[in-house]
């Protein structure tokens, strides 16, 4: 790979000016073309186009059209309703504890468990600790 770049280096070097300003504006026009990367697309090494990312143009002034039409405050009005609705209500608890204390029917020990995880019968309820069901 050095090799071509000494070569390559050697034949830039033996170019005459107007060559190289020729070779220069050739490069510039192929460039504003976009011919590397035709549509917009890039292609991955897996060969799968994939879009080139455009910048947004965040340097114009443009008008804020959100604020403009009074989006922003379009809640507010909410607010004062749902204070007279939930005057005298408190809202509901959403994380209820459903543990329980329940011994271990092996063992014998104490534990405070989910009554979703414990098994109920006709008898009650019946819990085995992780330590018991692995022996």
């Amino acid at each position: 790979m050095k090799n071509t770049k000494k070569k390559l280096m050697e034949q830039i070097e033996d170019l005459s000016p107007e060559e190289i300003a020729d070779l220069l504006s050739g490069l510039k026009k192929n460039k504003k073309r976009g011919t590397s990367t035709p549509n917009n697309k890039k292609r991955k090494k897996d060969g799968k186009k994939m879009a080139i990312p455009v910048p947004l143009d965040t340097d114009t002034k443009r008008p804020n059209r959100f604020t403009k039409h009074g989006y922003d405050k379009q809640e507010m009005g909410d607010v004062e309703i749902d204070r007279k609705l939930w005057k005298n209500r408190s809202p509901t608890p959403r994380s209820r504890n459903n543990n329980i204390d329940i011994d271990c029917d092996r063992c014998g020990v104490s534990f405070n468990i989910k009554l979703d995880l414990i098994m109920k019968d006709d008898e009650g309820y019946h819990y085995i600790c992780d330590d018991c069901i692995t022996r």
